[in-house]
């Protein structure tokens, strides 16, 4: 079977390698260097400043989603959601599940976020925005020059869900302004699930984490989580081997250089994209999509079928689609160990 999938994705060899060795007891100091290398690392990935806190969390994208909404807003708050589809929906679900006020700006599944959205919102009612930058239900990228300015305007807390974007868009945590981005091991990082990430400026740290436990809150405390990550540690017992494959796979990352990894995987996208519009009827929608997926829909329907045709005759796993676009539309992962000739095996299958 050959994933092209949204996480998990086709692992490294030397990913693999780590996962097969016996596991290391984490209270150590050897453990504590590797877990502080990681976050020095993962800072330079986000383009974040070395004064920025880490949260380590061993749960999947939706437990940093959880941890960072609960942890950073209460009910004195009133935060603006983008809503573009399944994700987008899920911070707001977060939200109500926190009492905590929100209003969303929705999009329709096919409906590009643009400057006109913006139009007659008043900021100033909101002290936060939460966004998915990659809306990985649909595809979209959305233009964070264009939300970050909107939350520097009004002085808003910006949350970033960098789950599925992080390692194949270009992100720039500090340059945009962003207050928190949350990602997770088992995307473009490319290792196993189990981890996922919250990291804060300094800012932030202190004026909506550092002095407040908020109630409701326990395990998924960042507050916790970033004081611990201080001396190299979680509360809890972390996922240690997922650590160490994330330790390894961020130093090879530095070592690579972050370049290199944003341009293999947008070289795979850009050219199955080509490729389907020429071979195929198939649709890829016409907003900006993010390297780490290409949404195709189905004009006659049968998205189903497809999919199970790709695993039951080909051996090939692409992203099926819920709710309204079941059978419209399937997504294909550009993420992980990949290459043209895989890319090119599964246009074939796509074009019978």
């Amino acid at each position: 079977m050959k994933l092209f999938t949204l996480g998990p994705v086709e692992m490294d060899p030397e990913t693999l390698a780590v996962g097969a060795e016996a596991l290391p007891y984490f209270r150590t100091d050897e453990f504590s260097e590797k877990m502080v290398a990681m976050r020095d690392r993962i800072q330079r990935v986000c383009r974040a400043s070395a004064s920025s806190r880490l949260a380590v969390i061993t749960g999947s994208g939706t437990a940093a989603m959880e941890a960072a909404v609960a942890s950073m807003f209460g009910g004195d708050d009133r935060v603006l959601v983008i809503n573009g589809g399944g994700f987008g929906e899920r911070f707001s679900e977060l939200c109500r599940c926190h009492s905590i006020p929100y209003n969303e700006l929705i999009l329709a599944h096919d409906e590009e976020l643009d400057a006109a959205h913006f139009e007659g919102v008043d900021g100033r009612q909101y002290t936060g925005l939460l966004v998915n930058v990659h809306e990985t239900s649909t595809g979209q990228l959305y233009d964070m020059s264009l939300i970050s300015g909107f939350c520097r305007e009004y002085g808003l807390t910006l949350v970033v869900d960098a789950i599925s974007s992080l390692l194949a868009d270009d992100y720039r945590m500090d340059e945009w302004g962003v207050d928190a981005t949350i990602f997770s091991s088992h995307k473009a990082l490319a290792v196993s699930p189990g981890l996922s990430f919250v990291l804060v400026n300094e800012e932030t740290w202190h004026s909506r984490i550092a002095g407040k436990r908020r109630a409701g809150v326990f395990y998924l405390d960042l507050r916790d989580h970033i004081m611990n990550m201080e001396r190299g540690q979680t509360p809890f017992t972390p996922s240690v081997g997922v650590v160490l494959q994330v330790e390894e796979k961020l130093a090879r990352v530095e070592a690579r250089g972050v370049s290199y990894f944003l341009h293999k995987t947008r070289c795979l996208a850009e050219g199955f994209r080509e490729d389907i519009k020429k071979r195929t009827n198939l649709v890829v929608p016409g907003f900006r999509i993010s390297n780490a997926l290409t949404p195709l829909f189905f004009p006659d329907g049968g998205a189903e079928k497809c999919f199970s045709r790709l695993r039951d005759d080909h051996g090939l796993i692409v992203t099926p689609s819920g709710g309204e676009n079941k059978d419209k539309m399937i997504r294909v992962g550009h993420m992980g160990n990949l290459t043209q000739d895989d890319h090119d095996t599964l246009v074939s299958a796509l074009a019978v």
